[in-house]
């Protein structure tokens, strides 16, 4: 037993407790005590200056210096057991934490760095009985704002954070604090679980070991000045850490000016590398860096080694588009160095910006652009990562390279996290560096610290002079400190004290100059500093005056309810504001624990924007002038069926709108305006030896569910492997086979067995669950094989032969000369794959099946349990995943479910899966339409984005994602978050009720067939092409924005002739690759009457790239010829003139006033019938309003004069010109 929980105490164990606890008997209240460092404790060991703090067992026995030298101990007890020390977390709290601070005030002495030593021990499986804990050690220089060391839990499931260090890490400071805080915390995951007995440990030891252990590394003050509310440290180093001659951070980082900021990291195991200065190629008098490395290569070789470059602060690239490198290759590289930027905490993580230094020509310059992702806000290195994984590396390979003049093209603004400045210098001085120590955010009583770096030539005394002035209220301060400087640098210091009772509350400015004793300036800012001081007080007083309105507004939306009115819309924002204002809201979260005050301002303003709307919303419905449709609540039990194309509940259509779901806030789902959530369960927590956390998980997702009336989509999550793995299972885990998202060899033994007994253990929690609507079964899974599978080998001889029957007919096909299919090796068969079309595309079309056909037999083992049930893969969704580049979505579609499931929301990967399948409604269940570069409060892109999702055949609905992140958080899709912004949040639920109450035209405008249009796609050609394939057919399907009837694709590689049955125009792009068979179907299509249209000569070869066989020779002659030319009834069409779509496109869409035709205006109709109205979905996907004219084939298209927009409750005349907002909406009833 690891832990003793508290009901179980010995009676010997009870009297131990009892003495402690006397003891101890003050350690859950705040202690106000501190380690104040006195000189006499000072050491030095020859260069070094440290001081040591250190916690013994005996110390924690005789509470000589435990708890009495913390400054606070919540919740947190000594004990002692069986001989062995420790503190831990009480018993039957949630929280506990431990706070340390370290004042250096007595001495003439200030840290450098620390390097911290301690030891947590979290005991307890989390399962039914024991709850899932996480304990985190963090430092500060303030107090307030703490960085992360170490992270650990008792799951086993945890993923502690990158650079996670078990039991400690150095920390360098950027200035040399006066203080420095140290805090142990321990947290429930869940906030309604508690501590068990003791599982949460600090310092477990049966020893009188130092447990807990702090060195802090120190350097003397030469001076140490305060005046006038202003501190002054001085130090005179031998190295500034930010100047390099004349050149400041990070200059001297991107000239590659010193190499001495470079290094090369990774287990080499015989490998070296090295960074160093050198002559510039072919450029006098200029320095570069030459990088190299030796490969030893064997099977200990690393799969990755980096040269690197810290950024230190951190560097903003927010506005920073493109950055050019300059490298001139010694050696041959034919394979990828891979240039990055990223953080220390995963350069793999979306998007951890790269391009290839490989592949260059030795010998002369090269100038590359390194494309720069936008969602990474800040960066602390610059990278170039060697891959030593590829066979084109071998034992003895050797790299080297120059780089020189690394150049962002557009430098952000701000360029580093806190201000940084190359202060303007004059003789004297050779450089000057200034950093903020804050962000440029003050809070009541904090201090203003700044640090700057001075390149001296002369020693001498001089003075500086601090102008800080209020730039809201004109208040202006200027403060006088005399400074002493010497050769080779002075580092200064300083913090300014009470800067609100001075100048108040406001946007400030601060520069700075040195001057000598002559008053002759030497050394001055180069601009004002901005920064802004906010005060607690201000803003809890705004945020009162909102709770009284809110209050208010809520009573309004009471006695318009009792009268009958339908406010479903107002009370989705009247319940975001709720949530955001009151006491325990984001808004205080937000200024107070993030310390994030001018977001919390501006969450306040946008606050005050949305009451102000709900009050105009809630006097409308009062007035008449909007009357809400009655939206249908989801019917918990009621089964949710597939029917034609949509989803459906009681006999009537049914849009499932929600979010990624998270334990925190989520019983406000229902009232914001969704009627769903998705969560996921993962295969290790059933392929275990106890499932009961996997049965817990499922309970607690459904129970909340069933609590808040709102259904559940599952993911099944096969990424989560076991481990260990049992050895029944082992071969299915092969690091040859799978993507990281899907890590299986679906051809291992046992691999169906496995994933069978996973399902069948899930089953009795799943049937009969009245919330459950949907299960997915997979997370983006792509697939990959390498040579090395014998699995694939063998089963492709099998494969092969039955394509081929004789290995003669493969060879010719294939290029290739194998004796046998027996003979064939997956090692001699890539080889072809890189010569041959043919080769790659059968390879292709094999792995393919094989997966498909994995996923298919998921898919009949939960239909076979739960009949009726949607079974979904998460397909990952954007041009560049269309074709075997990912996972082919079309058999996956048709063989491994029986709806549509993906993650994607681009308009022409909608229509294209949707054409696969179209009886079949899309889930999306990760929807991540707040994705990319776009402003989380923009309302009007983001309710267009969800109304462009559902018209293009999304029926479920589950937006990425629900759990708000921290705002100082970098991971993947942090910025994708419902709940960071009230606006988003609010927009968002009102949007989805607005489409759940208008679900019968919408679901039918995204049912629309295409009318008499088709889109020809071939996968072939994708393996011809890669994207650029898709970038032809992206252009095509633009021109094809015109069919109001919808995009519909046909697949050459299993074109029938009734799929052309009705259709008048075919159209293509660029597309080398097509089934001869296809082509034949095409041909008497055309010859019957159909039009062929196709942007340039196409159709040359078949999929395995042989010339066409057996087809008439006027057809061929005609598709490779320009113009427009009859063939038998039909037309072929060659020309990127599209002209030719006018005449069979049915309208209308957008033109100019010159009827120019607008294609980022996108238009659905719905004709009427002879009991239903029409409808006309008009979507502006520009970010600028535009003015449109409806217009067909005629010129004009005008069924009726007017119209009333059902969507914006307001009527509309068709007749003249259409004004749209920026990402406007539109949905005009017609009858």
């Amino acid at each position: 037993m690891y832990f003793q929980p508290i009901g179980r105490i010995t009676d010997m164990a009870k009297c131990q407790v009892a003495i402690v606890m006397l003891m101890l008997l003050m350690l859950t209240v705040a202690l106000h005590a501190q380690v104040i460092v006195q000189p006499d404790q000072i050491k030095q060991d020859k260069d070094q200056t440290y001081y040591d703090y250190y916690l013994s067992a005996s110390d924690m026995i005789s509470a000589k210096t435990f708890p009495a030298d913390a400054i606070s101990v919540q919740n947190a007890t000594m004990h002692k057991h069986k001989g062995t020390l420790f503190v831990s977390a009480d018993h039957g709290t949630n929280h506990a934490s431990i706070t340390y601070e370290f004042d250096f005030t007595n001495t003439k002495y200030r840290p450098t760095s620390v390097d911290w030593r301690y030891v947590f021990n979290m005991f307890g499986k989390p399962g039914p009985k024991m709850p899932a804990t996480i304990a985190t050690a963090a430092w500060s220089t303030d107090g307030k704002q703490f960085s992360t060391i170490t992270t650990v839990s008792n799951d086993p499931d945890f993923t502690p954070p990158r650079g996670n260090v078990l039991n400690g890490k150095t920390v360098k400071f950027d200035h040399t604090p006066d203080k420095v805080y140290y805090r142990v915390e321990f947290k429930t995951v869940d906030p309604n679980q508690t501590f068990k007995g003791d599982q949460a440990q600090w310092n477990r030891t049966g020893t009188n070991a130092k447990i807990f252990h702090a060195r802090f590394k120190l350097t003397a003050l030469a001076d140490h000045l305060i005046k006038d509310q202003v501190s002054l440290q001085v130090t005179y180093p031998k190295h500034a850490r930010h100047i390099v001659g004349k050149q400041v951070y990070p200059e001297f980082i991107f000239n590659m000016e010193s190499a001495a900021h470079w290094k090369f990291i990774g287990a080499l195991h015989g490998s070296s590398g090295s960074a160093k200065l050198v002559d510039s190629p072919r450029r006098p008098g200029e320095k570069a860096i030459l990088f190299t490395a030796k490969i030893r290569k064997n099977n200990k070789t690393p799969g990755w080694m980096y040269w690197q470059a810290a950024l230190d602060p951190e560097l903003s690239i927010v506005g920073t588009y493109q950055t050019k490198i300059d490298i001139y290759p010694i050696t041959e590289m034919p394979f990828r160095i891979m240039a990055m930027y990223g953080d220390h905490r995963g350069f793999g993580i979306i998007p951890a910006v790269w391009s290839s230094l490989g592949h260059h020509e030795p010998g002369k310059w090269h100038e590359l652009t390194m494309k720069v992702g936008t969602q990474r806000r800040e960066i602390d290195y610059i990278r170039f990562t060697f891959p030593t994984s590829s066979k084109e590396i071998v034992d003895g390979t050797e790299v080297q390279f120059i780089v020189d003049n690394i150049r962002m093209i557009k430098v952000a603004d701000p360029p580093a996290v806190v201000s940084i400045d190359k202060l303007a210098v004059q003789s004297g001085i050779n450089a000057g560096y200034l950093q903020m120590h804050n962000t440029t955010e003050l809070m009541d009583d904090d201090l203003m610290t700044l640090a700057l770096e001075l390149s001296v030539d002369q020693p001498q005394a001089g003075k500086m002079e601090l102008d800080i002035k209020n730039i809201d209220s004109g208040i202006m301060v200027t403060k006088y400190l005399p400074v002493n400087l010497k050769s080779p640098f002075t580092a200064l210091q300083l913090s300014l004290v009470d800067l609100l009772g001075e100048t108040g509350v406001g946007k400030h400015q601060l520069s700075l100059k040195f001057t000598d004793q002559n008053g002759r300036q030497l050394a001055s800012s180069s601009r004002p500093y901005d920064f802004t001081i906010y005060s607690s007080k201000h803003m809890h007083a705004q945020r009162n005056v909102l709770l009284a309105e809110l209050k208010q507004l809520q009573e309004y939306k009471q006695k318009l309810q009792e009268k009958g009115i339908v406010v479903a819309e107002p009370n989705v924002t009247l319940t975001v504001c709720d949530w955001w204002l009151n006491d325990n809201g984001n808004v205080v979260d937000d200024f107070v624990r993030q310390r994030e005050c001018k977001i919390a301002y501006q969450q306040l303003d946008y606050l005050k924007g949305m009451l102000e709307e709900a009050r105009s919303q809630l006097k409308r419905r009062e007035d008449g002038q909007v009357k809400e449709p009655h939206v249908d609540d989801y019917q918990m039990g009621v089964p949710v069926q597939i029917a034609d194309g949509r989803l459906v509940q009681s006999g009537k259509p049914i849009f499932l709108i929600g979010a990624l779901g998270s334990q925190s806030h989520t019983h406000l789902l229902k009232d914001i305006g969704f009627n769903t959530q998705s969560r996921e369960t993962g295969i290790n927590k059933w392929i275990a030896k106890s499932q009961d956390g996997g049965v817990k998980q499922l309970k607690d997702f459904f129970d909340i569910s069933k609590a808040y009336g709102i259904s559940t989509s599952m993911l099944l999550s096969s990424h989560y492997k076991p481990v260990p793995l049992p050895g029944k299972y082992a071969a299915a885990d092969s690091r040859h086979t799978g993507a990281s998202m899907f890590p299986w060899d679906v051809l291992a033994p046992n691999v169906d067995e496995m994933f069978d007994l996973w399902y069948d253990r899930m089953m009795p929690y799943y049937k009969n669950e009245p919330t459950l609507v949907s299960l997915g079964t997979a997370n983006e899974p792509g697939y990959t094989v390498s040579p090395e599978s014998k699995t694939f080998e063998a089963q492709f001889r099998v494969w092969s032969k039955e394509q081929y029957q004789e290995i003669n007919v493969a060879n010719k096909r294939w290029g290739s000369s194998f004796e046998s299919f027996e003979s064939i090796t997956s090692q001699e068969y890539f080889k072809f794959r890189d010569q041959s079309q043919a080769a790659n595309y059968d390879w292709l079309r094999f792995v393919d099946q094989q997966v498909s056909g994995f996923f298919e037999r998921r898919k009949d083992h939960l239909l076979k349990e739960l009949p009726g049930m949607s079974v979904w893969v998460k397909l990952m969704g954007h041009h560049g995943h269309i074709g075997y580049s990912h996972l082919n979505e079309v058999n996956n579609i048709l063989h491994g479910q029986n709806v549509v499931g993906t993650d994607g929301h681009d308009p022409i990967w909608m229509d294209l899966i949707k054409s696969v399948a179209p009886s079949r409604p899309i889930i999306n269940s990760e929807w991540h339409f707040l994705g990319g570069q776009i402003d989380m409060n923009d309302q009007q892109l983001i309710q267009g984005r969800m109304f462009d999702g559902m018209t293009h055949g999304i029926c479920n609905g589950l937006i990425w994602k629900w759990h708000r992140s921290e705002w100082k958080t970098k991971s993947n899709g942090a910025e994708q978050t419902l709940t960071r912004w009230a606006r988003t949040i609010d927009v968002a639920g009102r949007t989805a009720l607005k489409m759940r109450g208008l679900v019968a035209p919408i679901s039918d405008l995204g049912n629309l067939d295409g009318g008499n249009i088709r889109l020809l796609y071939s996968i072939s050609s994708t393996v011809k092409m890669g994207t650029e394939y898709t970038d032809h057919l992206q252009h095509v399907y633009d021109k094809l924005g015109r069919n109001s009837q919808g995009t519909r694709f046909v697949f050459s590689n299993m074109l029938k002739a009734e799929d052309l049955q009705g259709v008048s125009l075919l159209a293509s792009s660029v597309t080398p690759c097509v089934e001869t068979q296809s082509l034949s179907i095409i041909e008497q299509w055309v010859k019957n009457g159909g039009t062929l249209w196709i942007t340039e000569p196409t159709f040359e070869h078949d999929p395995w790239d042989s010339k066409h066989i057996g087809l008439p020779v006027a057809f061929t002659k005609a598709l490779q010829s320009q113009g427009n030319q009859r063939y038998g009834k039909g037309h072929i069409v060659v020309s990127a003139d599209d002209t030719i779509l006018a005449k069979h496109c049915i309208g209308p869409w957008a033109a100019d006033a010159q009827g120019k035709f607008i294609d980022s205006v996108d238009i659905r109709y719905l004709q009427p019938k002879a009991d239903q109205p029409g409808y006309l979905s008009i979507l502006n996907r520009s970010a600028e309003p535009q003015s449109i004219f409806l217009t067909d084939n005629t010129g004009r298209w005008m069924k009726v004069p007017d119209a009333y927009d059902v969507w914006n409750y307001q009527q509309v005349q068709l007749d003249d010109k259409l004004m749209l907002d920026a990402n406007g909406v539109m949905l005009l009833q017609i009858q």
